[in-house]
């Protein structure tokens, strides 16, 4: 406005006017005194966020102290209705606004001078819930302390019911600033799992978020590329013949090459050397290739990953050919699952025969099926019915030599199936103060992991023990008052079973439902020797009145007199 005065103004959408107008507003002479561009405001800006129930301060600071005009402060909540704001005068000049948001939302605060607008005005304010980061459980692998570089690794973030899970987020940084991607995947059941892959070894900060606010950090120690994780097939220190072929197969697992990847470098007997070609699939972890024995003599092997030496092995070749020169490859030999064929492939190319034989010895009778491709290799698939140790010998040529690394020792077991666990004796979860209590698990129909139960930090722990083979009997004594519910946690290979804790509800002591009285309804301090004394047990609320005994006892005291 140009000049002081009594000013009409007014506000339309699509030609109507808005609610409130034409609004008066009063214009007041210039006040040459009054410089708004001057004010100094501390402690609030646009887009800030603040928390439910907590105060929000801030302050108003008038740089001529010769205006005497209050700051006019107003805050409006996301429904542009006023709510409460407290501004009080600290010293001259100077004002002190406080405000406690009771609601989550955005809220609009309006700053002005005799009329003016502060620059900036008005402000944004976001409120939101109040977040305790106690209350957030962080576990699993991916906070260590065995993490290495270039391996896939993840922990679990499970809020317990504070906050939203889709507004959590994670950030990791390796000590020298470089960001590592952490990615979030919402598992359904209120918990995250967030994974990672550490590209270098050193000090990592973790931080946990609740939109733009920091709840925790803590720190991840990193330790090199551990190359002991690397499965290499074939290779083995042996004797060949010439012409023999060695296949090759490295997995990586969920490493991460950074360098070079794979290498295999081979030193023949005449000191030649060179890299034997390797090839892997699209997005496979898997590399493979082959190497074919033509110079007499020891040949060494060199398997390096991303230049660190992961292996060396040394191959004699030589004419002869025996059983020796046999070889066994497959998963069949190493483990096997209860009802579900198990195979693996015997290769007697090199051996000069193709005849073999094979006798398995376990628990209980096995299935198998010897397929001949009539090319030097046999595949042999094997069933076994019960879980436990078997042992697979392989027999081969006319004098049925047993093959190298015969027999083998194969465990097998049940797939891994939580929902397999049988819980019983668990009562409804009704349990007695003080009284100890017992119930049974029964986790013999699936893979063989270690069971653990435990309470919460501050009630007594529970003791469990091994009846039988893959059976536990879990015992503890409940030390809380009644109508508390104990939450106990089954744990199978390390996670929560069901994916919840098992509640057992504290009941009341039987023993205090029991009183002693007589006729007249107390119970008697002191009674007469040689006289009938009748007492009266009352039980009314006792569930089993056969479970109550009556034991007297009789104390004698001796009086000497001098």
């Amino acid at each position: 406005p140009a000049v002081p005065g009594i000013y009409t103004v007014k506000v339309c959408y699509a030609g109507e006017h808005v609610k409130g107008s034409p609004f008066i507003v009063q214009v007041q002479p210039a006040n040459n005194n009054l410089k708004i561009a001057d004010m100094r405001l501390s402690g609030i800006k646009s887009d800030v966020t603040a928390l439910q129930g907590e105060d929000l301060i801030f302050w108003i600071e008038m740089p001529d102290t010769r205006v005497r005009l209050k700051p006019l402060v107003r805050a409006l909540d996301e429904k542009y209705e006023e709510v409460p704001i407290q501004v009080v005068e600290t010293k001259s000049g100077q004002y002190e606004c406080r405000f406690v948001p009771l609601a989550l939302g955005r809220y609009y605060f309006l700053l002005s001078v005799g009329g003016v607008a502060i620059p900036g005005s008005p402000f944004v304010v976001v409120v939101r819930e109040i977040i305790d980061p106690s209350k957030i459980r962080i576990y699993g692998i991916g906070i260590g302390p065995n993490i290495h570089a270039n391996r896939l690794v993840s922990f679990v973030i499970d809020p317990q019911k504070v906050g939203t899970v889709k507004r959590f987020d994670s950030k990791l940084h390796h000590e020298n600033g470089t960001p590592v991607n952490v990615a979030l995947i919402d598992n359904g059941d209120e918990t995250l799992i967030a994974s990672y892959t550490p590209h270098e070894a050193g000090l990592h900060k973790l931080a946990l978020y609740y939109d733009d606010m920091e709840l925790l950090k803590m720190n991840i120690n990193v330790k090199p590329i551990d190359i002991s994780s690397i499965v290499i097939d074939g290779l083995n220190n042996e004797t060949v013949v010439i012409g023999h072929r060695e296949d090759i197969v490295i997995d990586i697992g969920d490493l991460m090459s950074m360098k070079n990847g794979v290498e295999v470098i081979v030193e023949e007997a005449n000191g030649s050397k060179y890299m034997v070609p390797l090839e892997n699939g699209y997005d496979s972890t898997i590399f493979k290739g082959s190497w074919i024995a033509k110079n007499v003599g020891k040949t060494k092997f060199s398997v390096f990953f991303d230049e660190y030496l992961v292996y060396e092995s040394q191959i004699i070749v030589r004419r002869k050919q025996d059983a020796t020169k046999c070889r066994v490859t497959g998963d069949g030999l190493r483990r096997g699952i209860v009802g579900i064929p198990a195979n693996f492939q015997v290769d007697m190319k090199d051996a000069g025969g193709d005849r073999m034989k094979m006798a398995i010895k376990g628990p209980s009778e096995s299935k198998t099926n010897i397929i001949d491709h009539s090319d030097g290799l046999c595949t042999v698939e094997y069933t076994a019915q019960t879980p436990g140790l078997y042992e697979i010998s392989i027999f081969f040529g006319d004098n049925e030599e047993e093959i190298p690394g015969s027999p083998f020792m194969v465990l097998v077991d049940y797939e891994y199936d939580p929902s397999k666990i049988l819980i019983t004796g668990y009562n409804n979860g009704h349990v007695r103060a003080g009284v100890p209590t017992s119930f049974l698990i029964d986790a013999t129909r699936t893979a063989i992991e270690p069971i653990s139960v435990r309470f919460p930090i501050g009630f007594q722990q529970p003791f469990i023990e091994e009846i039988e083979s893959r059976i536990y009997r879990v015992t503890f004594t409940p030390n809380a008052r009644a109508g508390e519910i104990l939450p106990l946690e089954v744990l199978y290979g390390g996670q929560l079973l069901y994916g919840r804790p098992w509640e057992f509800t504290v009941e009341q002591d039987e023993r205090e439902f029991i009183a002693l009285k007589n006729d007249s309804g107390i119970l008697p301090h002191e009674v007469r020797a040689s006289l009938r004394c009748e007492l009266l047990v009352e039980g009314k609320k006792a569930e089993k009145i056969s479970n109550i005994k009556a034991e007297i006892k009789v104390r004698f005291f001796l009086f000497f007199f001098f």
